[in-house]
């Protein structure tokens, strides 16, 4: 319908195209530590306090800020409603501003949060503008992001990690953010501090969607007979109580960050349609 394309605003890349644009694989094999350089790049600045969100974070903020602390869906459907119509305000084209909000229509509401203790108790558990607003977003607001589609041109990575709320496989997109978002709501519960990202279980769904279509070579060493007449369990008497479920093993943890690791399970991706987002 349109003579032009622009980038911010093509459908999903799906995990073979992700890989393929940041070059992330070499003799078909996925370079773990450049993965980890791009998924942290998804993740942008880092904030300490509500001031430091830009316009658009702000009203999304406010947004999802008014259901969630407030309790007030009414309020927060009124306030989008408003910055969706102020997309079409006539005098906002000659600044090529058309098809985004007027941020100023959020500014009273986002005053109101600014004063709630726990909105600003929960800038603090995150340590970035982009998985506060996901984790805000994932506590099942029923406000899906094609309500607030402007998104998608201003901060993609954003829009792609709002998508991946309530789902079981985040976008690829998004997927540094969404992992990250998780580990910092679980370092929230047991009161400590994450020392830097935690974006394995990101790169370890890449690898396995990129095994899945054959790109990658699944090269991980097969069980050998002596293995596995070392894991049978003697027969005669009781077997020993493990720590972990039989049919789990016991992952080491970078001695760093907490037990609370080994409770958020790893992510894979999914593609959107192309005639969608």
């Amino acid at each position: 319908m349109l003579n032009v394309d622009p980038p911010a605003h093509r459908s999903a890349r799906d995990p073979s195209e992700f890989a393929q644009q940041h070059q992330l694989v070499i003799n078909r094999r996925l370079d773990h530590k450049k993965a980890t350089a791009v998924f942290i790049q998804q993740l942008s600045r880092q904030i300490t306090q509500l001031a430091d969100l830009n316009a658009y974070e702000r009203a999304l903020f406010a947004v999802f800020g008014l259901q969630f602390f407030f309790n007030d869906r009414k309020a927060a459907e009124t306030l989008l409603d408003t910055l969706n119509r102020s997309c079409l305000i006539k005098s906002r084209r000659e600044k090529e501003n058309i098809g985004y909000p007027v941020w100023s229509a959020a500014s009273q509401a986002f005053k109101r949060l600014a004063a709630h203790p726990a909105a600003r108790q929960w800038i603090k558990q995150h340590r970035y503008a982009r998985t506060a607003l996901a984790a805000l977003h994932a506590n099942d607001l029923h406000l899906p992001p094609t309500r607030f589609r402007w998104l998608k041109g201003l901060d993609r990575t954003l829009w792609y990690a709002l998508c991946s709320s309530d789902r079981p496989k985040p976008f690829v997109e998004g997927a540094g953010v969404v992992t990250q978002a998780q580990w910092e709501r679980e370092a929230a519960q047991h009161h400590v501090t994450l020392p830097a990202p935690i974006l394995n279980y990101a790169v370890e769904g890449l690898e396995r969607d990129l095994i899945s279509v054959g790109i990658v070579i699944d090269d991980r060493k097969p069980k050998t007979d002596e293995s596995e007449e070392d894991d049978k369990a003697p027969q005669e008497e009781d077997p020993p109580i493990q720590s972990n479920p039989p049919s789990q093993k016991a992952v080491p943890m970078p001695p760093s960050v907490t037990k609370t690791e080994e409770t958020l399970p790893s992510a894979t991706f999914v593609c959107k349609p192309k005639n969608t987002l």
